[in-house]
């Protein structure tokens, strides 16, 4: 009679069921679902989750979860994720739900790395897995629940309640998905109707991160030219920035401004929330990041172009612009004061400015 349910356990779980549908942010509804499956199987970590399963392109897009604390979270997400055992079967064509313990060789799986560096770590010695099917595009929805080894494994009797909930997640998570893509079509008219204004800067980065600290979506993504361990600087340094904002939460309809500095470089930083729609799943901070001396000398190069600068007119004109007067632009490329001052009244004639204050003006305007 273990395997069956009481007439409790069956009224509580149609109660949770029905409180799956009540909810129409599905986040929120998978958060609520977890906590309250607690109470009926317990767990110390439950999870559900969504990726791509591409080949090269193993990403994950959401992560829902309960118990878990942020070094654990974080440690998964960071990098373990890649290399979890379990993925590869959740992402099946087929309804599938199991306990690693029926699926795995037990003694095998504790030499795997994924095993001795997270599971071992966190206390997820028992699981019980399984996805939650969505058809096309090689996107997969799972669900994990974990136990450590201080407890025992899942009964036959907690996975067959799972396989029963199932077809519930399954509905939820296809609204779930509509979201989803809606928020990445919109992301994506962002991008190609606004963002496309930035590729010419390389000195201006835009992302756009979730309220935990992933990026949905990043300038850098197709910027061959900055090294990684910049890159990375730059990424820790926004995510610094955005943690801070996200725990001050009078500041929600700001657009808050700061300076950073990376590898000695001084960079403007803008953030705004960009406050939660109806397709949205939670807030999202839109970071724009401006070298602002490296605008200024691509706004240069421009000028050269546009006002067909000579190389000895360009060459000057940087060095007007980094303070040097008559005598000492003389000096440092080694031709006379009167040489200087007809490449001066050269430059300025080609600008239409009469002195050096007005560069600004052509600057600002260019």
């Amino acid at each position: 009679m273990e395997n069956f349910l009481t007439n409790y356990e069956f009224s509580y779980l149609n109660q949770i069921i029905a409180e799956l549908y009540d909810e129409q942010d599905t986040t929120v509804a998978y958060r609520n679902f977890l906590e309250k499956l607690n109470q009926l199987v317990y767990f110390e970590k439950g999870d559900i989750y969504f990726y791509y399963n591409r080949p090269g392109n193993f990403k994950m897009t959401d992560f829902i979860f309960w118990g878990w604390n942020e070094p654990e979270l974080n440690k998964y997400l960071d990098y373990y994720y890649t290399i979890d055992d379990v993925l590869p079967i959740v992402a099946s064509n087929y309804p599938t739900m199991f306990r690693c313990s029926d699926i795995f060789i037990q003694y095998e799986r504790k030499k795997t790395r994924y095993y001795k560096e997270l599971i071992e770590i966190v206390g997820m010695h028992y699981s019980l897995e399984g996805n939650i099917f969505i058809k096309g595009d090689d996107f997969y929805g799972g669900l994990g629940l974990h136990r450590s080894d201080k407890n025992k494994n899942f009964t036959l009797k907690e996975l067959n309640i799972i396989k029963n909930i199932r077809p519930h997640l399954e509905n939820i998570a296809k609204r779930h998905i509509v979201k989803k893509k809606n928020q990445e079509n919109n992301i994506n008219l962002y991008n190609s109707d606004i963002l496309k204004t930035f590729k010419h800067f390389s000195n201006i980065h835009m992302f756009i991160m979730d309220e935990n600290l992933k990026i949905c979506w990043s300038s850098l993504e197709n910027d061959n030219n900055l090294e990684k361990d910049i890159e990375q600087m730059m990424i820790n340094k926004i995510k610094e920035l955005c943690n801070n904002i996200l725990r001050n939460k009078e500041r929600d309809n700001s657009v808050i401004r700061a300076q950073i500095n990376i590898d000695n470089q001084f960079y403007f930083a803008e953030v705004l929330r960009i406050q939660k729609e109806n397709h949205m799943e939670g807030n999202r901070l839109l970071v724009v990041l401006s070298n602002i001396a490296g605008i200024m000398w691509e706004i240069i190069r421009e000028i050269k172009c546009e006002y067909k600068l000579t190389e000895r007119e360009y060459e000057i004109l940087k060095l007007v612009l980094m303070g040097y007067d008559n005598n000492e632009i003389s000096k440092e490329i080694y031709i006379s004061l009167s040489t200087v001052k007809k490449h001066l009244a050269n430059i300025y004639d080609k600008l239409g400015i009469k002195n050096k204050n007005q560069i600004f003006n052509v600057i600002m305007y260019t």
